[in-house]
């Protein structure tokens, strides 16, 4: 086999970027059995891994994915995403080319001993890590497994509102809002909003020049351009949707949203809620729950410390040794957690369409009994289990249920209330 390719990501230097890439390449339990047991230093095809990984979950009892699916583990998280493994193209006989993964440096140091501890905690607490740290992709700069532990962490530390917490984290609220929600169907925190009320948020201009700001995020232009027209209107409160007439709705709300908090972070503008023309601070009260503690003492901070090198590091290692050193107890933790992973797992429990529209109707129809009106996006899903845009724009096509915005509130209500 001759190599004429390589793949390969510097391991982030920083600790958030690190517990980015790591809790990424850890949060189901497939990711954490082919790290701890299959890859290695030796070049694996995806077929090679499969057959692996097949030695410790015994497929004629418990799922196990097919070879695509861990060439997708390596290329699409494992490489790009947790910068943990490499990939090899190579030449294997005369011509053809074959892709092979082997573990680096980053990933025999920290993402195996992490994986297996990961593995353990899952095992132990009788909860696929999925549930805590949810879905790897994201168009954003950081992860939604690394956002759901900063939220959690922050909310620890005292903060107790939606706001607060986007503001901090540089997301809109709406992403705030999902995982907010997600942590609170598994118990981890305790969340309501407040009553809405009529009326908007406004930012005001503070001090500095926009020549002066960083970059929010990507978005180069568009933090010069929101940050020109604030400057320019110093002394006055504006509000996001002005913003965008103004810039002549070619950028969508929430990246308009984004910008302003990343402003705010900086220092450059202040943003005030007001009602009928006087100020009001609209508070969404998040408390953090015992669970919700236990995930950060016992999983978040470990993982945190062991990424500095510290002796929680030897003690994961500890766990990866005596998973090799017990076949037996390797195998019983991994059949136990892809069980585990397949009872919450969207891609193994992926219903046809006609099933998932079914589903919705039903939710609806016994939401807008009980309330009145219909629910939002995100308390559909949380019932659901996956997104339901897709599904809502064929019931919508169909002309079955209507949207209703008032505000930044998107609601959907069924035309027919009462399902026959």
């Amino acid at each position: 086999m001759k190599v004429i390719e390589g793949i390969n990501y510097r391991f982030p230097q920083s600790l958030e970027r690190r517990l980015d890439a790591i809790l990424s390449s850890v949060n189901i339990e497939t990711k954490q059995i082919t790290l701890a047991f299959c890859l290695d230093h030796q070049p694996r095809t995806s077929k090679n891994l499969r057959e692996i990984f097949s030695t410790y979950v015994n497929e004629e009892t418990h799922w196990v994915p097919n070879t695509n699916e861990f060439y997708a583990l390596c290329y699409q998280t494992f490489v790009p995403i947790g910068r943990i493994v490499e990939g090899i193209v190579a030449i294997k006989g005369k011509r053809k080319k074959i892709k092979c993964w082997k573990i680096k440096k980053s990933g025999e140091k920290y993402a195996k001993p992490i994986a297996a501890f990961s593995l353990k905690y899952a095992v132990d607490h009788d909860r696929s890590l999925f549930k805590y740290l949810g879905q790897t992709q994201s168009k954003g700069d950081s992860r939604p497994c690394y956002n759901r532990s900063k939220i959690l962490e922050l909310v620890k530390n005292g903060y107790q509102t939606e706001a607060a917490l986007s503001k901090e984290l540089g997301l809109a609220q709406v992403g705030i809002l999902k995982h907010l929600s997600a942590l609170k169907n598994i118990g981890l925190i305790d969340f309501s909003t407040a009553p809405r009320t009529k009326g908007r948020i406004r930012f005001k201009w503070t001090e500095g020049k926009p020549e002066d700001v960083k970059t929010v995020r990507s978005y180069t232009k568009l933090t010069y351009r929101v940050s020109l027209i604030l400057y320019e209107c110093r002394g006055m409160s504006i509000n996001p949707l002005k913003i965008r007439k103004i810039l002549n709705y070619d950028v969508k709300l929430d990246s308009i949203y984004s910008v302003l908090y990343g402003l705010e972070k900086q220092g450059f503008v202040v943003h005030e809620k007001w009602v009928g023309g006087k100020q009001k601070v609209l508070l969404s009260d998040v408390q953090i729950l015992p669970d919700g503690i236990e995930f950060i003492e016992n999983y978040i901070e470990p993982v945190r410390n062991a990424l500095q090198d510290r002796k929680e590091l030897e003690d994961m290692e500890g766990v990866l040794f005596r998973f090799h050193d017990s076949n037996a107890e390797a195998v019983e933790y991994s059949q136990k957690g892809m069980d585990l992973y397949k009872a919450v797992s969207p891609l193994i429990k992926r219903k046809d369409t006609a099933t998932r529209i079914k589903e919705i109707l039903e939710i609806m129809a016994s939401y807008q009994q009980r309330k009145g009106y219909g629910p939002r996006p995100m308390e559909i899903e949380a019932k659901l289990g996956v997104g339901p845009e897709k599904y809502l724009k064929i019931l919508l096509k169909k002309g079955v249920i209507t949207k209703n915005r008032r505000g930044r509130v998107v609601r959907y209500s069924l035309i027919q209330p009462t399902l026959n």
